[in-house]
Order: C-alpha cells, then sequence, then structure tokens
C-alpha cells in the first residue's frame, strides 16, 4: 500500500493534468479566472501534521532535553470583506510523544498552543483580480503556550504569554480555472510575547517572568476545486524561543525552546 503523503502527491499531480471539456471539438480554455472569488467571503480550514518534536534547555547538559515523534494541528477560519480586508481567528498547537526525555524511567511530553486574532490584508493580488501572484499579510494579538511535563510524576514547567505575531502567506497560481486550480503556497511567521513561567513539583508552585518569540515557516503545493474546495500539502516548521526568566524572581528558569517539523496537509472550504 502507498503511503498517505505519496498518494496525495498522486491526486495533486492528476488533478492538475487533468482537462475536462463540455465540447470535445473544443480547444482547452485559456483564460484566467479569480482564485479567491467575489468578497465577502468566510474561509475556513483545518490543518494536520506528522513529524519530529524536540524539546531544548539551556544549561543543563541534556537533563531536560531530548527529540521524538510530534504532531501538529490547526483550526482557522476568516472573513474577507470587499476592501480586501478583514479579519479571522487561529487556534494551533504542537504534541510530542511521551518518551521525549527518553533517559527518563517516566514518560514525559512537551506541547505548544496558539490562539491567534488577526486582521487579514492582501497587498498583491487584491480581489477581485486574475493575478497569479497574491500576498495577504495577517497581524494581531496571539496567546502562546509552551510546557513539558510529566503524568506519572507530578511535574510541569510552563510558559505561557501575549504578546504579538506577523504572518505572511505568499502563493502563486500556475493553473486558474473554473473547475480546477493549481499552485504554490509558502508562509512565514514570527511573534513575540511576555511570559509567565509556571514551575510545579509536587506540591510546590512557584511563578516568575520573561519573555520569548515564535518563528514558523511552510512552503508546499495547493489546489482549489470548484473555486469552493481547497487543499494543501508541504512542509512546515513552526519554533518556540523562550528566555532565561528574569533574575529577580525567587528563583531563576533557564531558557528552553520547542521546535516541530512535519509534513502538513490541509482541507477548506470557502463560503
Amino acid at each position: 500500500m502507498k503511503p498517505p503523503a505519496t498518494c496525495v502527491v498522486v491526486l495533486f499531480v492528476a488533478s492538475a493534468c487533468t482537462n475536462v471539456q463540455s465540447d470535445p471539438g473544443a480547444g482547452p480554455s485559456t483564460e484566467r479566472v479569480d482564485t479567491l472569488g467575489a468578497a465577502p467571503y468566510v474561509f475556513a480550514d483545518l490543518a494536520v501534521a506528522g513529524g519530529n518534536y524536540s524539546h531544548d534547555a539551556r544549561g543543563d547538559a541534556g537533563a531536560a532535553s531530548g527529540r521524538t515523534a510530534g504532531g501538529y494541528a490547526r483550526l482557522r477560519g476568516e472573513f474577507l470583506g470587499d476592501s480586501a480586508m478583514g479579519a479571522g481567528l487561529s487556534i494551533e498547537g504542537t504534541r510530542s510523544d511521551t518518551d521525549l526525555l527518553e533517559h527518563r524511567s517516566f514518560g514525559t511530553y512537551g506541547h505548544t498552543r496558539d490562539v491567534y486574532l488577526y486582521s487579514l490584508y492582501y497587498v498583491a493580488g487584491i480581489p477581485p483580480s486574475v493575478d497569479a501572484f497574491r500576498l495577504p499579510f495577517r497581524f494581531g494579538p496571539y496567546y502562546h503556550r509552551l510546557a513539558i511535563e510529566s503524568d506519572v510524576v507530578p511535574s510541569r514547567v510552563d510558559w505561557a504569554g501575549i504578546g504579538a505575531r506577523l504572518e505572511v502567506e505568499p502563493e502563486y497560481w500556475l493553473l486558474q480555472r473554473d473547475d480546477f486550480s493549481f499552485g504554490l503556497i509558502g508562509g512565514v511567521s514570527g511573534g513575540i510575547h511576555f511570559s509567565d513561567v509556571d514551575i510545579r513539583g509536587g506540591n510546590s508552585r512557584t511563578t516568575v517572568s520573561g519573555e520569548g518569540y515564535t518563528v514558523g515557516a511552510s512552503l508546499g503545493l495547493q489546489a482549489l476545486f470548484a473555486r469552493r474546495v481547497t487543499s494543501r500539502l508541504g512542509f512546515i516548521y513552526r519554533d518556540t524561543i523562550e528566555s532565561s526568566s528574569d533574575t529577580e524572581g525567587p528563583v531563576q528558569v533557564k531558557g528552553a525552546s520547542a521546535t516541530f517539523r512535519g509534513i502538513e496537509f490541509a482541507i477548506g472550504v470557502r463560503f
């Protein structure tokens, strides 16, 4: 049996090479269509990914660092108005398997979570437009959380912060038709936030302050069916970097980072 990712790639390629003609005597249409359609509209998509998750702690000689398999998921919805401006909400997160720290005799896992409320702007390929290149910007506040914890031995270090994030998602359409469109899509993002670091172990609990930032990138293929249903396949990268906590606190937590790399598949619908 072929791997799921291989089957999706075959589907993309086969769809791109298929030309549906209502009139057998007519040649293929070369007229481009607007891949966004007429605004206003609502768009929602669900993305999932499988890959590798790593957690790196600074200055501990690897005692709280490790890597293992992990997963990623995102649910996003947005609205675009007549003026090529809109708003949206994205909820995403990553999680590792419970063998993140292999040298420990008990299971430990890491996870991240982002809630991102943003404004949406198109600065190229402003709809309605048949331009092959589009460049949307998303900017707004976000809540970010990074944690490493164990269910067997009650212990957890939890970074939770609020800040601002910018995301750019360029796309280039190689084929634009009413029934099927196909192209490339990428993305880069960055955010900065101020964090509260919560340390729990047994019956004790301590909270200190710090700051951190997030970066992300993606690159892949996308398809649009009947100008309503979208799908995407590609590489995704997410990284969280938390600095050491403030020295004025009761304890100082060393800096840490969590990274996810994987293959993402997404499907969405436009109303």
